[in-house]
């Protein structure tokens, strides 16, 4: 057998299409009873609710590459409208860019939430990063050494753009609303939401997950199968799983959580932080507003950060032959400030019905996902880089050359894009192996 895969995220999944693609023989193994990892749609009440609200980015190059793949050729993404829609002080505010949504520009040069000097920074920012590919930005020594905050000072930002847009916009981005992320980090992020458009498979994320797995040997997949210990010499890997079964391989890609890496190699990762957040889910009868925008919350005092009305983008969340609306709405770290769940939700619903009034007591409340732990974000600050750094250094001082690393936390971003850059790396050094 030509290699193991062990985890049935994004990288894993990304691995696996491609050996299929050149005919290599593996098995892909997966501790869960289904594939996808961060990539997960439940259908709930008929409705489908992703489980953590996520969205593609189609200025990725490496997305773009996935998503030519022939098991993508049925796929419709649902693009979002560019731009956001702004919270503030008992109303709602457009701020866009223009040349992408030509008939939003009257309402940005209105909007009186970020000075005319910020419109004009906004656009000279775009021509900016335009100037730089993704990768010359991740690796920007000057930029990876300051803060986002600081890089969006520097620039001549006001403290009013920072505060009603930057802080909730990419606190949705990052999972926490310090902008403490590296300038690096940023800047990538922004340029994807720049130069390309936001968007959603049209029934969830787990829909790429799936696509995936629909052209993969169904022989080649170990659903519930966790591995438990590896044991490698010059010829081969030992694979042992917890029922105690072992199989051997070539080569072994470990594409899991950088925790669950570190146990099979008995290494430390209690330094490196995650951020996590809620994600919680509300049904009416009534659509809450118009357009496919993301609406962000930008009064300081607030529970919700941001949200959306997701049937706005596709139908698909929706019960089939229903007229009801899903609003996903995220909550960041709340830690200690509510006692329960249904406080929670009580408080994120009063204040979605201060967003929009006309809605209030026709709005309901469906299911809350807390996303914490190996499934939460990796927190993208300076330090905390610097600590997984030192953590894959230790990792790769111990690697046998026939197991490799492949996940969001060994390049400089941790995002999608740079998940599957860290696959395709991988499928390089398998096909030079082999």
């Amino acid at each position: 057998m030509d290699a193991a895969i062990i985890g049935g995220g994004l990288a894993g999944l990304s691995i696996a299409l491609e050996l299929a693609r050149k005919g290599k023989k593996f098995i892909l193994f997966e501790k869960r009873d289904q594939l996808g990892g961060k990539l997960k749609t439940l259908d709930y009440d008929a409705f489908k609710l992703d489980v953590g609200f996520q969205v593609l980015l189609s200025a990725y190059p490496h997305l773009q590459k996935l998503l030519s793949h022939k098991a993508f050729s049925d796929f419709s993404p649902c693009y979002f409208d560019a731009g956001t829609k702004i919270f503030k002080d008992g109303n709602f505010y457009t701020l866009s860019d223009p040349l992408q949504e030509k008939q939003d520009a009257i309402a940005t040069f209105l909007c009186p939430l970020v000075s005319f000097n910020d419109k004009l920074q906004t656009l000279f920012l775009n021509r900016e990063l335009s100037q730089y590919s993704f990768n010359e930005i991740l690796h920007n020594k000057d930029w990876q050494e300051i803060t986002a905050r600081e890089f969006i000072e520097k620039r001549g930002f006001s403290g009013d753009f920072i505060s009603n847009f930057a802080r909730p916009f990419f606190g949705g981005v990052f999972g926490e609303d310090s902008l403490l992320v590296r300038a690096s980090n940023f800047a990538f992020c922004y340029k994807a939401f720049a130069e390309g458009k936001v968007f959603l498979p049209s029934c969830g994320i787990g829909e790429l997950a799936q696509n995936i797995q629909k052209v993969l040997p169904s022989e080649s997949i170990f659903l519930n199968s966790k591995v438990t210990n590896l044991e490698s010499n010059d010829q081969n890997v030992k694979v042992f799983l917890d029922d105690g079964k072992f199989y051997s391989f070539k080569n072994v890609v470990l594409a899991t959580e950088m925790e669950t890496t570190a146990e099979l190699f008995q290494e430390s990762v209690e330094e490196i932080e995650r951020v996590s957040y809620s994600n919680l889910y509300f049904s009416g009868q009534e659509s809450l507003y118009e357009g496919k925008k993301i609406f962000i919350n930008g009064n300081d005092e607030k529970i919700i950060n941001n949200g959306v009305q997701l049937t706005n983008i596709s139908t698909c969340y929706r019960p089939k032959l229903s007229k009801e609306h899903l609003i996903s709405i995220t909550v960041l770290d709340q830690k200690g400030k509510f006692q329960s769940s249904e406080l929670l939700s009580e408080s994120c619903l009063k204040e979605l019905e201060s967003f929009f009034p006309k809605a209030k007591g026709k709005i309901k409340f469906i299911k809350q996902f807390d996303i914490s732990g190996r499934q939460s974000l990796i927190k993208q600050t300076l330090k905390n880089f610097d600590r997984i750094k030192s953590f894959v250094q230790r990792l790769n001082n111990k690697l046998p050359s026939n197991i490799f690393l492949a996940g969001e936390y060994l390049t400089e971003a941790c995002s999608q894009e740079s998940t599957l850059q860290s696959a395709e790396e991988v499928i390089n050094k398998l096909c030079h192996t082999s």
